[in-house]
């Protein structure tokens, strides 16, 4: 009886818009701050924005293609068969 209860109670959890949305806005915000520090270091006029050279320079860097894949952005085919 233990188990049903407990079942439902995340099948209705996980059905919580409200909670949906906080889980969208915490991972949304947990990826900006891991994207800052990469972007930061290829901003090299300092403008806080890269613009198409810093953008072709950085991603020719195998850290940022490391990077990229592991946090999931899938700018790099050719890592997804590895």
């Amino acid at each position: 009886m233990n188990a049903i209860f407990m079942q439902e109670t995340f099948k209705l959890a996980s059905c919580d818009d409200g909670a949906m949305i906080r889980k969208k806005q915490t991972a949304a915000s947990d990826h900006c701050r891991k994207k800052r520090p990469l972007v930061a270091g290829a901003d090299h006029d300092q403008a806080e924005s890269i613009g198409r050279t810093e953008f072709r320079v950085l991603i020719e860097r195998d850290f940022a293609k490391t990077w990229c894949f592991f946090v999931a952005l899938s700018l790099f085919p050719e890592l997804r068969s590895s």
